[in-house]
Order: structure tokens, then sequence, then C-alpha cells
């Protein structure tokens, strides 16, 4: 008897050619998300960091760039550094340092790669919940090229942006896995990639409510139907519960950096206003991106006046009116509207942190829930025409083409802090705070003159901005300008009251210009404000050997190298100082030590030379003193004296 093949039903095997195309498509979608991203932002590997928090998140931040230690993870989880507590972000940084080291381009790299995983995680989840590839395709597409996001992307120490997405976007895979079949365990997979989002970024507080919103549509949970929405309600509050958590821990740690501005400085009336006009401008940008700027100053001097302000104020209400009248019929249009309107709420600048009016970072996340709107909108009108297909080909084609060339212009502009930094000042009018960054880039690079040009701007426009007179005070101080970089150093402490920098600085001003006495009381000034930074004790052990009070001199340099026992200079200046208190041993074991930790340190060699020639060890004498000429030839004419 022939032995018969076994077959699928007819129903079983047309779901697994189904799922077969579909998993095609899907690859398809992914395979051009990625050529998309990648390709756009190929250029960055070989773009630099820039000033404005790149130096205090990587570039100067030793913790960073020791890469991962167990001092820096600790630190990481109980710091408050920069006014944030995010420690995940720290650590993610820490690792690149790792890899990395100074290395900008892997840094710039490790933001791409984020960007990337974000953009499929979003087509994914958004397919899962709706089952439409190409409308998910086309949200994820606008999400990965739109040029309002490059400044998420393509800025290193907005990685916490980045970051905090891709925890965004798994917590909201987990939850649609757990939509469509509860469990305790995926609850808890919720719950632990949403905590890992809070500490990347707390501006996901919001996602709780977003969820309440993806509950209505796409995933159309029975609850709502019912009547039964407390339940959803009741669901969400360990989420919640978790963002008011995280909202406090965010609250303290920005007091503690005093970045919150003051209802004196920054009134309600100025905030609102500048809420409407932002909710506006951000979707006024997502259509027409030109103009974007690192920074947006807060004009307090040009409030709105009453139509603008009914203007706005009718056009938000109008809109979420109309959203939510078409909540039956067309449910997708509430839902994106109030993804954007309350996802920005933390950024909004009603608890104003910072100086920003607002800022193309804050609409990464919130324009997502425009750009669902908008697409599912676009969709159900060319559904209608009988080459919709083609039509929805078309519609995507000449979208994301323009935006792509565009966001490619503006990739470029980041590629120092002169270049995007020159680029925001030719974009905005009386923005101080890029006259001082582009100021400070340019001092990097040694161009003093024209870095004194942009910090003298950033003080006109803002007289009060103790911050530009304090770079002013430097560059003037680079350039021999002494009695001029005192004179900021001064009003940097009228306006501020002074820090342990400021004081430092003008203490090593004053010492160039042989004011030694009001260099002691500057230093000491200093250290009061930064007890653990053995600059100041150093600088001030010099300034004092200067005056000829050598015991005050010893305790400075021994408080300094008990805070800094690997540093040569201070080893090398401690040991001249020995030299001339008659401790010759002393001497002898400093200046070594400054050789073992900086070998062609000519000034060590040299000093030793001459003790060496007073013993009469003439071949130990001889040694350095040809190992100092070798280093520096100078030593020769004053080896000849």
């Amino acid at each position: 008897m022939q032995k018969r093949e076994k077959t699928l039903p007819m129903s079983e095997a047309k779901s697994i050619t189904d799922r077969f195309s579909k998993a095609k498509l899907n690859f398809l979608v992914v395979l051009c998300l990625t050529v998309l991203v990648v390709g756009l932002y190929e250029p960055v590997r070989n773009h630099d960091f820039i000033g404005f928090d790149d130096r205090p998140y990587v570039s100067q931040n030793n913790r960073v760039l020791a890469g991962l230690t167990r001092e820096g993870i600790k630190w990481a989880f109980t710091a408050f550094h920069e006014a944030n507590w995010h420690p995940l972000t720290w650590l993610s940084l820490m690792l690149d340092g790792e890899l990395y080291g100074n290395y900008a381009g892997g840094y710039h790299w490790t933001n791409v790669m984020l960007h990337l995983a974000n953009t499929l995680l979003l087509f994914l989840v958004l397919q899962r919940m709706t089952g439409a590839w190409w409308r998910s395709g086309f949200v994820a597409a606008l999400f990965a090229v739109h040029p309002l996001h490059v400044e998420s992307v393509a800025w290193v120490a907005e990685r916490k942006d980045v970051l905090s997405g891709f925890f965004w976007f798994l917590t909201l895979g987990v939850y649609v896995r757990y939509v469509e079949s509860p469990s305790a365990v995926r609850y808890f997979l919720v719950v632990v990639f949403f905590v890992l989002g809070l500490m990347s970024k707390p501006m996901v507080v919001t996602l709780p409510l977003v969820l309440l919103l993806l509950d209505f549509w796409p995933l159309g949970r029975p609850e709502f139907r019912e009547g039964r929405r407390r339940r959803l309600v009741l669901e969400k509050l360990p989420l919640l519960f978790l963002s008011a958590l995280s909202s406090a821990v965010t609250v303290y740690a920005q007091s503690q950096y005093r970045v919150v501005a003051s209802l004196d400085a920054l009134p309600l009336r100025v905030r609102i206003e500048n809420a409407l006009l932002s909710y506006f401008l951000y979707i006024k940008k997502m259509f027409w991106p030109v103009d974007l700027a690192v920074f947006y100053p807060h004009s307090v001097a040009s409030p709105l006046n009453a139509l603008q302000l009914i203007l706005l104020s009718a056009f938000l209400l109008s809109v979420s009116i109309l959203a939510i009248r078409f909540a039956r019929t067309r449910p997708y249009l509430p839902v994106g509207w109030f993804w954007y309107l309350g996802v920005l709420v933390p950024v909004i600048g009603l608890v104003q942190v910072g100086a920003q009016a607002m800022a193309d970072r804050y609409a990464y996340l919130p324009l997502i829930g425009l750009y669902i709107a908008m697409v599912w909108g676009g969709g159900e009108l060319i559904s209608k025409f009988q080459h919709r297909n083609l039509l929805a080909l078309l519609l995507v084609a000449v979208t994301i083409a323009p935006l792509a060339l565009v966001t490619q212009r503006q990739i470029r502009y980041w590629q120092n802090g002169v270049t995007i930094f020159s680029r925001t000042l030719a974009v905005t009018e009386n923005n101080y705070v890029a006259e001082n960054n582009l100021g400070l880039s340019l001092l990097e690079q040694g161009r003093f003159g024209e870095a004194i040009g942009h910090f003298e701007a950033a003080v006109r426009i803002k007289p009060d901005f103790a911050v530009a007179y304090h770079n002013l005070g430097a560059a003037l101080q680079a350039q021999g300008r002494h009695e001029e970089a005192i004179r900021a150093y001064r009003q940097e402490i009228r306006i501020n009251g002074g820090s342990g920098d400021v004081y430092y600085r003008l203490g090593i001003t004053l010492s160039s210009l042989g004011n030694l006495s009001e260099a002691v009381a500057m230093f000491r000034k200093s250290i009061v404000h930064c007890p653990d930074a053995p600059g100041g004790y150093a600088e001030l052990g010099t300034v004092l050997t200067g005056l000829g009070r050598f015991e005050e001199a010893k305790k400075a340099y021994e408080q300094a190298l008990r805070l800094q026992e690997d540093h040569p200079g201070i080893h090398n200046n401690y040991a001249m100082l020995l030299m001339r208190m008659g401790d010759r041993q002393g001497a002898v074991k400093h200046f070594r030590e400054a050789l073992r930790l900086q070998p062609a340190y000519a000034n060590a060699h040299y000093r030793l030379s001459i003790i060496f020639r007073e013993k009469g060890d003439a071949a130990a004498a001889a040694a350095h003193l040809q190992s100092a000429i070798e280093i520096n030839p100078e030593f020769k004419d004053m080896a000849e004296r």
C-alpha cells in the first residue's frame, strides 16, 4: 500500500503563507530603515565633541573616560552630576569610555546605533499593535530621518535621549505582549523596562499615560467599551508611583544645582506664554524644519500680545476638541494628539530648568504621536483610491526624501563646536549662550582674539552672564592681558559671589603680575570653596615660596600631594622648595618622583644635576644635565652661566 503524504489543512497552510509573507515585508522595512539611518548618520563617526555639555558628560569627565570602574559605577548611582540622576546614561558612557577613550566618533556611533534600534522597535511595536506594516514603516521612517531628531542623535551629551527612548520602546513592546496574554511575569517586565527608562532620563515619566492612550487605540482593550476604565487606571498605579518618585528625585537633583528658574527670574505669565508658543512651534518645525538651533533663547523682554495668546490657545483647544469628537470614528487622532501634548509636559517650561525656551531634543518622543495621527489619517484618505499602494509609496517617497536631505545638511552642522554654534548664531538673535559657547570652542583652538569677541558679545546681550565673564577672563589671560582678565574675573565675582575656579584663576593672574600677597588671599578663597582640589594648594605653595614663607608653603604642598600624589609638577615644585630650605635628601626624593611620573621633565633633571654636583657625584650630575639639555636645549645656556 502506497504511503500518503501528510498535508496541512488549507486554512493552516494559508496562515503559514501569510506569516511568511509578513515576515518578508517586515524584513524589507527593517532593511530600508537600517540603510536610511546608517546612511544618513555615518558622517558622525568623524565628528568631535562640542563644548556644550560634552565636557562635563565625557571629554572632561575622568570617571567616564576611565571606563567601567567600581568607583565610577558607585558614583553613577549616587551622584546628581549635571543636575540629573540618570545612572544608566552614565554607565553607557562609561562603557564607551572603556572602548573608545577620548575618541568622540565612538560615542557618536553608539548614539546612532541606539537611534537605529529605537527606529526598528517603533516599527515592530506599531506593526504588532495595528497589523499595518506600511503605515508603521512610514511612522518609523519619519522618526528615523526627521531633522528635529538630529540633536538627540548627533550630540553625545544627549545619550540620555536615545537611551531612554530605547527603554521606552522596549516597555511598549513588552506591554503589548502583556495585553495580548496578561501575566505577572510580563507585567513585571513592563515595570523593569520602565524603571530602566527612568534611570536613563526622567522625561519618560509620562509613559504610563501613553499606555492608557494605547489601551484605547490601537489595542482596543474591552475595558474601554465595557465602562471598566478604572481597572486600567489601577493597573497603571505602580508605574505612576514610579513616575512620581522619579520626578521627586529629579526636582531634588535640580535644586541641588540651582538650575530651576525662580518665579522672580521667569514669571508664571511668561512660562505659560512660552508653553503655548512652544507647542505650536514644535508642530511648525515638524512641517517646516528650518533654522534649527542648539539653543533657543528665552525672551522675557518680548511677551506675546493678547491676540497672539488668544490664537495660540484657540488653536490648541480646537484641535483637542476635534480630536475628541473623532474618537469613535478615527481613534488614532486623539491618541496621537494627546500623546504629543502629554509627553511634552515635563519639558514644556512650566517648571523652567535652564535658560532655553524650547529644544529640538525635547521633540524626540512627543512627535511620534503626531506622526501616527498624520500617517493613519493619510492612509485612510489614500485607501479610497484605486491605486492606493502606488499612492502610498509615492507619499512616502515625497515626504522622506526632502526630510533626509535637510537632515543630511543639519548633521554637518554638528561637526564640532565652531560649526554648530556658528550656525545657531546665524539663525537666532541675541543668543548669549551660543556666543559664549562659540567663544569657548574658539578658545580651545587657540583663536583667542575671536573668542574674546564672542565673550564680549555674550555679556553685551546679557550683562549678568557670569559664565561669559569667566571665559572672557580666561581668554584675556591666555593673551597675556592680565589687567583686563582681572577686571573680568572681578565682574564675575560681583555677579555670582565667586567660585573656587574664579578665585584660582584670579590668583594665578595676580601672581603673574607679581602681586603675590593678594594672590595668596585668592588661593585661600579658592581652597575654601574647593577644599578637595589640589591645584589651589599647589599654587598657594608656589606664591608663599616666592614670598619667602617657606614653612607655610611646605604645608600647602604637602596637602596638595595628599590630594593628588601622582602630579609631577607638584613634586617638582615641592622639591625646589626643599632645596631652598636646605633639605637636599627630600628634594632628591621628590625630583625623582617627578621623573618617575614624567620622565621627560627637564627642570627635575637640571635641579638633580645641581644637587649631585654639590655632592661631588660628577657622573650622576653629568647624566642628569645631559638629559635636561636633550629635552630642553635652553638648559645648556643655564649650565654655562
